[in-house]
């Protein structure tokens, strides 16, 4: 199935999620609908009454809901706040909460760790038969690196305050200023940039990656907003 209307939170997943499920039927019989949010690539983050309107709609057409969180520690905007499918679900009462099949997915690619291959799903009201075979391909075909399996513990249970290695942790978790440049410059210009220290450290100099996969004409204004940015900020410097 296609993907909600990302530009706008309000009217549009109730009218867009039927079209779409009308328009699957006809050449097949959709049985799950996919949802990435915060969304990739877009960023779009779901509210709560979205969230809400998607178990409503996955309930009454019996569809299994997979939902992709990965990037759930990467909402920076201002008012906006990333809230998982499995807490809504549970919000929503027994009609939903005992009923509805979810899927929700999380992994270590979000902390940049893509090469390491581990992450983690949860299932919640899957059939007890299809849970036999997903704990059996589970624990066969599927299992991750050792290294892969120790950063995903640490990704889920982080160092506390008091703990031995809290301190060196912190330290590798801060943020660093090429980072809030890239940050700032999205926030401002809606300009995607890649923190260049990510990519390798150059002693006594602050740069970005860009990746150009689009046309002569939006690489023109991306330059442009990407100098209106840097501009402003120096001048306020």
């Amino acid at each position: 199935m296609g993907r909600p209307d990302r530009s706008s939170d309000t009217c549009a997943l109730p009218v867009t999620l039927p079209m779409l499920l009308d328009e699957a039927g006809e050449q097949c019989k959709p049985k799950a609908i996919f949802i990435s949010n915060p969304s990739n690539p877009a960023g779009h983050v779901q509210s709560r009454k979205s969230i809400q309107e998607v178990i409503q709609f996955a309930a009454a057409e019996g569809l299994l809901l997979l939902v992709d969180e990965v990037y759930q520690d990467y909402v920076i905007q201002d008012g906006v706040e990333f809230i998982s499918y499995k807490k809504i679900l549970f919000e929503m009462g027994p009609v939903y909460s005992d009923t509805v099949q979810l899927a929700s997915f999380h992994s270590i690619s979000s902390l940049g760790e893509c090469g390491l291959r581990a992450g983690f799903m949860e299932l919640v009201n899957i059939d007890p038969n299809v849970m036999h075979f997903v704990d059996t391909m589970l624990c066969t075909d599927i299992s991750t690196s050792v290294m892969g399996q120790l950063a995903l513990d640490l990704m889920v249970k982080p160092p506390k305050p008091g703990d031995s290695s809290y301190h060196t942790y912190t330290q590798e978790r801060q943020v660093e200023a090429g980072t809030l440049y890239c940050d700032q410059l999205m926030l401002e210009q809606a300009v995607l940039i890649g923190s260049g220290s990510s990519h390798g450290p150059f002693a006594g100099k602050s740069h970005f990656r860009l990746c150009i996969l689009v046309s002569s004409d939006v690489l023109e204004e991306a330059l442009s907003r990407i100098q209106k940015f840097h501009q402003s900020l120096v001048s306020a410097i």
